[in-house]
């Protein structure tokens, strides 16, 4: 049996004469929502072996979406590559960082503030306290694993 023999033997290609362009959907392993389909050493995305076997190469870069926003989803006619989108708040590998940052407890200020007392001699374990935070995020800041614009 071939790769795409086997690839097409996980596949329910269900044929329904009410909708005829519905949706094959991956029967094989689905971690995360996504098919994958295993290739030698390679694992595929299932949707993006389709893609590739029935359409051509993807361009670099690029991503496969189902149309039909199904997961599972791996009619070749269902899929279409484009490039990623970025998100509306921030660019493709930009990360809100510092203040900006959705979970950020401290601001700019206080993390000056740490860094030069304990500079001066502060305990990590008094400053956690004194700001609220644990002590590895202390830890953290003065040695700029974090925060590491300031």
């Amino acid at each position: 049996m071939t790769n795409l023999q086997r690839f097409w033997s996980k596949v329910d290609k269900v044929t329904d004469p009410g909708t005829p362009n519905c949706c094959w959907l991956w029967l094989g392993a689905s971690p995360r929502g996504y098919g994958t389909f295993r290739v030698g050493l390679k694992t595929y995305r299932s949707h993006r072996y389709a893609y590739i076997r029935e359409v051509g190469p993807i361009p670099s870069g690029w991503v496969v979406r189902p149309t039909c926003y199904e997961s599972r989803c791996v009619r070749p006619s269902h899929l279409v590559a484009a490039p990623p989108t970025p998100s509306p708040r921030r660019g493709p590998t930009e990360r809100p960082r510092g203040e900006a940052h959705s979970q950020a407890v401290l601001c700019e200020a206080d993390v000056r503030t740490i860094r030069a007392r304990y500079a001066a001699g502060v305990a990590q374990t008094v400053l956690a306290h004194t700001f609220g935070v644990t002590q590895p995020t202390i830890s953290y800041i003065v040695r700029r694993r974090v925060w590491t614009h300031i």
